[in-house]
């Protein structure tokens, strides 16, 4: 046994998991015989799958390994990989299955012994398949497989069982079979498919009369009375599953009688509420459990599970007879049991639990016969079968139409929509939905139909737009409002139809949507986030119509401010919404900001409670440093704004970690670029912030729209003219000005820049720039005039007295006015220049 020796040395010197007094005992060697399988046992129990499995493929990969050791190492592996299967999800456990049978797959020496493990693998799986279809009980698909294993299962079994009788006793280190370990497990299987046949009394008797006899072949043993328990538990199972209640309580008398095992007598008490469960007793069976409870401290996991079907199942029958404040409590008692369940990592036992509770609050919603389909139905969307579950609500639907429960027609069409959408089947939502709603639209809670049924045309036209289905969309929203304005899914149809006015453009039409959203309403800080860009918008697009709406919306950013209750700010659309107040009254508000100060010390705080985790709500940490990126920033524009340029220099030293997305590096530049100032260092600081901002900028990934991109050009010429560096300056303004009209803005700039300038080169590009200028503006138009005479004036400062004498004399002969009384005039005095140029 040196191997064993190597492997408890290389355990004892790795100190994989400290033993305590209780698994030391666990690997006492009984006798030299079994002690391998011992050890693996332990590891198995331990859940050391891993190691257990590396060590025999180890000693299986051995040249030399003798063949008794590898029926040991071959059966030790499958045991491990089956074990290992049952602690994964069924979904996960394939592949160790696949590898338990492969490790059994030989035919070789002691093949018998070989296709009787593999029997006892079958039999395993088939168990493995009967607690998981406990939480998938209407799986079409799970009980299939389960059907189709344990008939294999049995089929191995029956024939292990010859060979069992004569491997009984046989030496060897191996595990091992026994006639008891092939009877239990064919008893096992046999009342596992008489369990799952409870609606079929024939296969249901037949095969709890194979259980019977398979399970009375255990004999009790001298030496382990493990296998005979076991039976005695199993028949016990069979005595209930068939309801014989005088066989069920002779042996449970007898299976403790003499005992003082506490798990024995929980076991006992599992079948005992068991079998009031089947009998509808279910007070008596949550009295049963607690009386046990107080007696023996814990409860096994499964005897808890099985209080909360007791109580899911009594809460059904306390509401039946009308007590609904009862009902409740026990639903919420079996609530909070289940959820302690899962904290303590019973997964399986609180799944459970929950499709207990599932199954009773839907009889409690729908009667016992609508509640049998929304199980089934409910079951199929577990398991991803969208297609029966679609076809189990519709038949629901059908008999909920067809009985007048509208109640719970309502609560079915919820469902079934979301079967639909998770399907991505938007337009058989809306046919299915509107017609439950014009079954009785005026029932109450139809309104809440009538917009679920808006919510698929809405994901319809989103899925594939089409104008039709836009149409379709709006007038279902005006009808809601129009049918339904009284109630509270009016709020959500405006706020739709709002958005939907939004996207369309359609600004001035939006605002007045977004206002009828009240204050009391979720969306309401979303709506004035909305007022504010739609705003926004009209003030950049439509300057002739500004000086009425400029001060009706600065006067309105003011209000808001002015209005917010501090204490109360407690979401993040409240914030979102103050701060884009704040950057509207920077972009438009002229004079002394009245409502900004204290807007950004009232920020600042929040800010601090939200870092300390004092707030009354909690952000993401990301989201949280966005919002001081944004505070910081309007701060530093308000300073420059108040000629405090110095201090908002050093706010902006910062500037790389305060434009940390390309949203507020360009909403930082626009800024600093629409500040004027007649003091040239405050010009220089400005400039020098943008120059920053703008190298962080070119370090973003994101990319910019071709407007983006020419508006940071623009503001980096405009930067390095404010610093005085126009050697950088007016190549942008060149690259800036090739496709611009004459009277652009920006061509202005760029000639003053080349005059002030006033080098050869600069004067050169100055004649070069008006002479593109003038030869692509369409003759005769005013544009034209005006190039005609820069560029004349550039002939000037270039000495191309000649040239420019021609354009003036050309140009007012062809048109006297020279396309303006302003530029007639110029041209006289640019003409009276050239007479006394040289």
């Amino acid at each position: 046994m040196k191997f064993v020796c190597w492997v408890i040395l290389m355990i004892g010197c790795l100190s994989i998991i400290p033993e305590s007094p209780a698994q030391e005992r666990e690997f006492v060697i009984v006798n030299q015989d079994d002690s391998e399988h011992r050890y693996f046992e332990s590891l198995r129990q331990r859940r050391l799958f891993a190691l257990a499995e590396l060590l025999c493929q180890r000693a299986l990969n051995d040249p030399a390994i003798r063949p008794p050791f590898e029926l040991l190492y071959r059966i030790e592996l499958a045991r491990t990989f089956r074990d290992h299967a049952q602690t994964v999800p069924l979904a996960d456990s394939k592949s160790l299955w696949e590898q338990a049978f492969q490790a059994v797959n030989i035919d070789k020496l002691y093949a018998d012994r070989y296709q009787a493990e593999a029997a006892l693998l079958e039999a395993s799986r088939v168990e493995q398949l009967y607690w998981v279809l406990q939480l998938n009980p209407a799986n079409t698909e799970l009980r299939q497989q389960f059907e189709k294993l344990s008939a294999s299962a049995i089929q191995q079994l029956q024939k292990a069982l010859p060979a069992s009788e004569t491997l009984s006793g046989t030496e060897t280190i191996a595990p091992e079979v026994t006639t008891d370990e092939i009877h239990l497990a064919l008893g096992r299987c046999y009342l596992r498919i008489a369990d799952w046949n409870s609606s079929n009394a024939s296969i249901r008797t037949r095969y709890l009369s194979l259980s019977k006899s398979s399970l009375k072949e255990v004999h009790r043993s001298i030496l382990s009375q493990e296998y005979y328990l076991d039976a005695q538990l199993l028949l016990l199972t069979g005595y209930r599953l068939g309801r014989q209640s005088e066989e069920f309580n002779k042996t449970a008398a007898a299976i403790l009688s003499g005992s003082t095992s506490s798990i024995l007598e929980q076991r006992v008490a599992e079948e005992r509420v068991r079998y009031l469960i089947d009998q509808a007793q279910y007070s008596e069976a949550a009295t049963l459990i607690n009386e046990l409870a107080k007696k023996q401290n814990p409860l096994s996991t499964r005897l808890r599970g099985l209080r909360l079907k007791a109580l899911a199942e009594l809460s059904v029958q306390v509401r039946l007879k009308g007590d609904e404040e009862l009902a409740n409590k026990l639903v919420e008692e079996v609530r909070l049991r289940t959820s302690q369940l899962a904290a303590e990592g019973q997964a399986f036992e609180a799944q459970l639990a929950s499709r207990y509770l599932s199954d009773a609050v839907a009889v409690q919603t729908f009667g016992p016969e609508l509640a049998a389909l929304v199980n089934q139905a409910r079951t199929a969307v577990r398991d991803g079968d969208f297609t029966t579950a679609r076809q189990t609500y519709e038949a629901a639907i059908l008999s909920a139409q067809n009985s007048g429960r509208w109640e719970q027609l309502i609560q079915l069409a919820r469902e079934v929509a979301e079967v639909y959408f998770r399907g991505q089947h938007f337009t058989e939502a809306a046919d299915q939905l509107n017609s439950i709603w014009t079954s009785s639209p005026n029932f109450p809670g139809m309104d809440q139909i009538h917009l679920l049924w808006i919510t698929s045309l809405e994901k319809a036209y989103s899925a594939q737009p089409t104008l039709e289905k836009l149409n379709a969309y709006a007038s279902a929203l005006a009808d809601h409002l129009q049918r339904y304005p009284q109630r509270e899914t009016a709020l959500d149809a405006r706020w739709r139809l709002a958005e939907l006015t939004f996207a369309r453009r359609q600004f001035t039409e939006a605002i007045v949507e977004y206002r009828q959203i009240p204050s009391t309403h979720t969306r309401y800080y979303d709506a004035q986030n909305r007022i504010f860009q739609c705003y926004d918008y009209l003030l950049k697009t439509q300057e002739a119509a500004n000086r009425e709406l400029l001060s009706d919306v600065v006067s309105l950013a003011n209000r808001f401010l002015t209005s917010v209750e501090w204490q109360r700010v407690e979401t993040a659309s409240q914030v979102e919404a103050i701060l884009q107040a704040c950057q509207f009254l920077l972009n438009f508000e002229t004079g002394l900001h009245q409502s900004l100060p204290e807007t950004f010390r009232e920020l600042q705080a929040l800010f601090t409670d939200l870092k300390n985790n004092d707030a009354r709500f909690q952000v993401e940490p990301e989201l949280l440093a966005k919002w001081n990126r944004s505070l910081t920033i309007n701060r530093g524009i308000l300073l420059v704004q108040l000629g405090r340029s110095q201090e908002a220099f050093q706010l902006f030293e910062g500037a790389d970690s305060l434009t940390n997305t390309q949203q507020e590096a360009m909403f930082l530049l626009e800024q600093l670029a629409e500040i004027e100032s007649a003091d040239s260092q405050t010009e220089q600081i400005l400039g020098s912030i943008s120059l920053r901002v703008i190298a962080r900028l070119k370090l973003m990934t994101t990319s910019l729209t071709p407007q983006q991109s020419n508006a940071l050009k623009r503001y980096e010429a405009e930067a390095y003219y404010k610093i005085g560096r126009l050697s950088k300056a007016i190549p942008i303004y060149q690259e800036l000005v090739q496709d611009l009209p004459v009277n652009d803005p920006l061509v202005a700039r760029l000639t003053s820049l080349l005059v002030e300038c006033n080098n050869q080169e600069c004067l050169e590009a100055l004649y070069t720039l008006w002479k593109m200028k003038a030869a692509t503006t369409r003759q005769g138009e005013l544009n034209w005039h005006r190039a005609r005479y820069e560029l004349a004036n550039a002939c000037l400062r270039t000495g191309r007295i000649e040239e420019a004498k021609k354009i003036v004399s050309v140009t007012t002969l062809l048109y006297p006015d020279a396309g303006s009384p302003e530029l007639k005039q110029r041209y006289a005095e640019l003409s009276q220049k050239l007479n006394n140029a040289k």
